[in-house]
């Protein structure tokens, strides 16, 4: 084995032999002659077959040979083939590494990989070993290749692979605050996000106005107060390392509150009028939530009616008084808006008979006073 030393061979001369010499040995093996004996030892530094010859020296009379055979195997060797960059990757989970090839030479006849993330492999054909494949982990992986063949010493080298983790975003907040419909004016509730992986943060986009996202300690925190009414699909996205960003959203609907508007003249609110005239009509327009609208507290023969976004409030009161009415919105489920006004009736006059009714067709003497009892 190269690198291994061999076993001493020795060779004792006699005759007319006083010394001998010993041709064809690897290198780091030699041959010394001491006290009638050759001795041959080292260590092999070349692999191959040497067929060694062992010669005496002395008189000159017929010398004598022997000889043997040292066989050196070569111990492995393993290089790296691909770019140097390839031993120390950084990429992210889903993708491909870039193939990793090592060259298997000496007496190393092939090659085992260890410590590879999951999805990827070595495979070793023609003398080359590649790894390659796309990680389905993330982590930091330190591979160790190791050379297979005859008993000598094998080789080894190795890597790091770095596989990134993708960016992961997970509801942690009730599924249901993720659609949710509101008035305008009220509170959310609040939706949270975690964020994991190669994720280090979030933002969130298309949120209402008066609703906002807040991130801290790896949530991010939806909440606020809508300030104006429709339907919000906001998307919250994750930052962070250079892997593939998680995404996820939801819908948030603001319902508007009701609004009421005078769209009859001001004065047409406060109207001072006689019993039995037609009041001056009085319009209101309702919008945001509102879908209709009623009154309370109008004067008999006065009546609101409604069509149209509309409500008027007109008629001829029959009965004197003052009269505070109210108009009130209706509609969906939020706040209703409300106004109103005063409608002052005055009486008419009213005159009365209080004496008897005779009193009121009498036929008397000139001069005479008038009776004041019926004459007979």
């Amino acid at each position: 084995m190269l690198g291994v030393a061999i076993t001493d061979i020795t060779y004792s001369v006699g005759g007319g032999a006083t010394s001998a010499g010993v041709t064809g040995l690897p290198a780091g093996v030699i041959g010394s002659f001491g006290a009638g004996v050759l001795t041959i030892s080292g260590t092999p530094t070349a692999s191959g077959t040497f067929n060694y010859t062992v010669t005496t020296t002395g008189n000159g009379c017929t010398v004598a040979t022997d000889g043997g055979t040292i066989t050196v195997n070569p111990n492995h060797t393993l290089s790296l083939t691909s770019a140097p960059a390839t031993e120390t990757q950084t990429l992210c989970q889903g993708f491909a590494i870039t193939d990793i090839t090592y060259s298997v030479g000496g007496g190393a006849t092939s090659a085992g990989v260890t410590g590879l993330p999951a999805g990827v492999i070595g495979s070793f054909g023609a003398g080359v070993l590649t790894i390659s494949g796309t990680p389905t982990a993330s982590g930091t992986f330190n591979y160790t290749v190791t050379t297979t063949g005859n008993g000598c010493t094998v080789a080894t080298d190795g890597g790091t692979i770095t596989v990134n983790p993708n960016h992961t975003l997970s509801l942690t907040s009730a599924p249901a605050t993720e659609t949710q419909t509101l008035c305008q004016g009220v509170a959310i509730t609040d939706i949270t996000y975690s964020v994991g992986g190669g994720a280090t943060s979030a933002g969130v986009t298309g949120l209402p106005a008066g609703v906002t996202g807040t991130f801290g300690a790896g949530v991010l925190t939806i909440s606020g107060t809508p300030t104006a009414s429709g339907t919000f699909n906001y998307t919250v996205t994750t930052t962070g390392n250079g892997c593939t960003v998680a995404t996820d959203g939801g819908t948030i609907t603001v319902n508007p509150n009701h609004t009421l508007s005078l769209t009859s003249a001001p004065a047409t609110e406060t109207q001072t009028l006689c019993q039995g005239v037609a009041i001056t009509d009085i319009t209101y327009s309702v919008g945001g939530g509102a879908t209709s609208a009623g009154v309370t507290g109008l004067p008999a023969g006065v009546i609101g009616s409604f069509g149209a976004g509309v409500l008027t409030i007109s008629g001829t009161p029959t009965a004197s008084g003052t009269f505070n009415y109210t108009v009130t919105t209706t509609g969906n489920g939020c706040t209703v808006a409300t106004d109103g006004g005063t409608i002052t009736v005055n009486p008419n006059h009213t005159l009365s008979l209080t004496s008897a009714p005779a009193t009121e067709t009498q036929t008397l003497c000139q001069g005479l006073p008038l009776p004041t009892s019926p004459i007979p």
